[in-house]
Formats: C-alpha cells, structure tokens, sequence
C-alpha cells in the first residue's frame, strides 16, 4: 500500500494524534500521524506528519484548515 506524507503546519501546542485523526480521517484513509515533540518544553513543535492512504481527497490542496479553534495550513 502506497502512503502520502501530508505536513500539517501551525498545531496548537496540545494538539494530539487523535485530533489530527478525528479531522482528517473524513478526507480519506489515515495510515499514521506523528507529531515531533520538544523534549524542553514537553510541548509539541508546532507540526505533525499525517501519513495518509495514497488517493486521498484533494479537498486537503486547498491548505487551510480550522482544527480545535486553530488555523492550521497542510501540503503533500
């Protein structure tokens, strides 16, 4: 199975996996999430990688997206 890394820019820094799943996951096939952490802060950077089933909407091309009161861009 082909996958596609869709970078999610702008998180809110207690975003988690499973709101990036909840929101996503009405594109398309959502395969992992991973959301790099700064072990200073405890918080995460500001960005996470959706790893996405190949084929996925290209609703997601538009780039701006509304996720927990946050504005978030995402691009392939």
């Amino acid at each position: 199975m082909s996958r596609v890394q869709l970078v999610v820019k702008n998180i809110g820094w207690a975003c988690m996996k499973s709101d990036l799943r909840s929101y996503f996951r009405k594109f398309g096939t959502v395969l992992d999430i991973r959301i790099p952490m700064n072990y200073d802060t405890g918080f995460n950077r500001n960005i996470a990688f959706v790893y996405v089933k190949e084929g996925f909407s290209s609703d997601l091309l538009s780039g701006y997206h509304v996720i927990d009161g946050q504005e978030v861009t995402s691009m392939f």
